[in-house]
């Protein structure tokens, strides 16, 4: 993502959704978020993706994460 920093990049390796990927990013500014965010909400394959995903994002409440070798976490 343009103007993203990248947090962290995980693999959860214990809980639900075990072998998926989590990314962690942020911005410095808030309208660069912002138009981020509106560019994906008008990309149907990014929306057709966040269906399937959005269920498992809620459910991660009780997953272990392992950075992936190119986190910034590591």
């Amino acid at each position: 993502m343009r103007g993203a920093k990248s947090i962290g990049s995980f693999r959860v390796s214990l809980g639900q959704g075990v072998g998926n990927l989590v990314y962690i990013v942020a911005y410095e500014d808030g309208s660069a978020a912002e138009a981020a965010e509106k560019k994906l909400a008008n990309n149907s394959e990014y929306q057709a993706l966040l269906k399937q995903t959005e269920p498992l994002i809620a459910s991660m409440t009780t997953a272990v994460l392992h950075p992936l070798p190119d986190s910034a976490l590591r």
